[in-house]
């Protein structure tokens, strides 16, 4: 079954169910999704992942929850790829919480309203309504985090904080918590017209890249210290840090780097099975 997304307010939900499941799909081929926000319903046209797709004995009868910021939102994303790798791969249902700009303090924050569509832990409820212990919930946060702390160093502890809530959720429940960490940066400060007709501006990519160095460390404790498992996404994604693959220094506005650092992910994933 093709893949749909459901907009909830600002929140992006693609659910991704079970019945025949492809086992690969030709390069050439295009999938088309249809998509429903709250401003009516449009679709949209998913690019077939250039890397083969493949199964994972790992995923067999798994139901998985991604829990993301921007990277995840649309199928054309790394973690919109993933989530079809994921279902390719064998997977019952993955379903995929994702909004752009969400970070752990948004996400968990104590500012009613932080999350336009019910606040954190209202969603982290209800989505443990359609899993079970032993299924899998993969926490793709950190990159808004990593930003936010490379301008205020103060707001480190509270990100931190955040993140063991949603973690220390998903641990209660029985759940299975794999988290994976932002991707590697472009290591020079680029201008970036964001918006047409308005002045370029600089993303400062190499005070982040100096943050995450020490900040990825502290996020992965988060996961160890639970007995979760943590992906470091710099590992998998320093050849896919070039400006030309990442326009604005952080999204994967090229669509093969987003599936292949998706690709990479379903490998980690199933590792850590």
């Amino acid at each position: 079954m093709s893949p749909y997304v459901l907009g909830i307010g600002l929140v992006a939900l693609l659910l991704v169910s079970g019945g025949k499941r492809r086992s690969s799909i030709p390069p050439s081929k295009t999938v088309k999704t249809s998509a429903k926000t709250g401003k009516g319903s449009k679709t949209a046209k998913t690019l077939a992942p250039a890397i083969p797709v493949k199964s994972y004995p790992e995923f067999a009868g798994k139901r998985f929850l991604l829990i993301g910021d921007s990277l995840s939102v649309g199928p054309n994303s790394p973690g919109g790829y993933l989530g079809s790798r994921l279902l390719a791969g064998g997977a019952v249902s993955v379903e995929v919480n994702s909004k752009g700009g969400r970070s752990a303090n948004s996400f968990w924050g104590s500012k009613k309203g932080s999350e336009k569509a019910g606040r954190g832990e209202d969603q982290l409820a209800d989505a443990l309504l359609r899993l079970r212990p032993g299924d899998i919930a993969l926490v793709m946060l950190g990159t808004n985090d990593v930003s936010g702390v490379s301008t205020t160093p103060t707001m480190e502890s509270g990100f931190l904080n955040n993140m063991k809530n949603i973690v220390k959720k998903l641990h209660d429940a029985g759940v299975t918590v794999i988290g994976i960490g932002p991707p590697a940066f472009p290591p020079e400060d680029q201008p970036h017209q964001f918006k047409k007709g308005k002045p370029p501006k600089v993303y400062a990519t190499g005070d982040v890249v100096a943050t995450s160095k020490t900040f990825v460390p502290k996020l992965k404790k988060v996961y160890t210290d639970l007995n979760e498992q943590f992906i470091d996404s710099r590992d998998i994604t320093s050849d896919l840090a070039t400006m030309a693959q990442r326009r604005d220094g952080i999204h994967f506005t090229d669509h093969d780097a987003a599936d292949a650092w998706a690709a990479r992910l379903a490998e980690a994933v199933s590792s850590c099975l």
